[in-house]
């Protein structure tokens, strides 16, 4: 996962499993042989725009929750993993991950979502003095109100500071959650709704990737975009067509808070079982693009602005 800094060094976020392992133990004591979802979080950063990068890697100090003393290595090995990229707010990021409790049905057989904070990578250079915390406080990351999964949180900042952010769950129905204190503490675990509080239709979503951003540029910058699939399924199939919503601010008792409208599909393809996921979305003045992978193909879209234009129709 990428970030750029205002004094433009690049930072890659990744998953590195740090002891070699070949194996990991598995439900039931038996092992299994995918080995990318545990060990260290590891980053290098360039200052040449990606063209070289730090021979040296540093590992982040993860905080040990309950999560991770109850896999079968008591925390010694932590599982985990994460999608997306950083936000930043303030003059400070935040990165959104799952840390996996065991690995078993579904791979990840349960999940919680976390988050890294760094109140000072943006302005410091010494890899070495980069502050970080785990988060949310205590020992338990955000859950699902159903099923064991909670993972793949994606956060983004709103206007006023407070922090948004969406996860996937095996519920058919994706979460969302609103901190009021820079991810310290997190509303209750529940299900994404269209309405701006708990209590509008719920939005449905399988278990895939489903990211909010907000806009920058061109007419809807400050808006929100939220990309799902739009139907109840619990696996990991069935990511296709992609759908979108558009998103805006409204004031509530507690901050802000995001309405959202009605859903568009943006991307499908015409064999249903090709997947469309984890999208990144590119702005240029008006324009935009989407970039997506169907795990062994990746490509870029530009979106029709007429498109873009409809999902915030009636929420202005």
């Amino acid at each position: 996962m990428p970030l750029i800094t205002p004094g433009g060094r690049l930072y890659a976020f990744y998953t590195y499993n740090a002891e070699n392992m070949r194996e990991v133990i598995a439900d039931n004591g038996r092992k299994i042989g995918r080995v990318d979802t545990l060990g260290e979080y590891a980053f290098k950063y360039s200052d040449d725009a990606g063209r070289t990068w730090s021979e040296r890697r540093w590992h982040i100090p993860v905080r040990t929750m309950e999560i991770d003393r109850r896999n079968p290595y008591q925390g010694n090995v932590k599982f985990f993993w994460g999608v997306g990229k950083p936000v930043t707010h303030g003059g400070k990021m935040w990165l959104g991950f799952a840390k996996v409790g065991r690995f078993g049905r579904g791979f990840m057989e349960e999940s919680q979502g976390c988050l890294l904070r760094s109140d000072n990578i943006l302005t410091e250079t010494d890899p070495e003095k980069i502050q970080w915390q785990t988060l949310p406080d205590g020992e338990q990351g955000l859950t699902s109100p159903k099923g064991p999964i909670a993972d793949e949180l994606n956060p983004c900042a709103l206007s006023d500071g407070s922090l948004f952010c969406t996860y996937r769950t095996i519920a058919g129905h994706p979460c969302h959650a609103y901190s009021r204190d820079g991810g310290h503490t997190w509303t209750d675990p529940a299900f994404m709704t269209y309405g701006p509080g708990l209590a509008g239709p719920l939005v449905d979503h399988p278990r895939a990737a489903n990211f909010v951003r907000r806009l920058a540029e061109g007419r809807h910058a400050g808006r929100y975009l939220y990309w799902f699939h739009n139907h109840r399924g619990d696996s990991y199939e069935h990511r296709n067509p992609a759908w979108l919503l558009g998103g805006i601010e409204r004031d509530s008792p507690q901050g802000k808070v995001l309405l959202w409208g009605r859903p568009q599909v943006v991307l499908f393809d015409p064999e249903p079982t090709n997947r469309i996921s984890y999208p990144d979305f590119i702005e240029e003045g008006d324009d935009l693009y989407i970039t997506e992978t169907q795990k062994e193909i990746a490509r870029t879209h530009h979106v029709d602005r007429d498109l873009i234009d409809s999902l915030f129709r009636g929420l202005i």
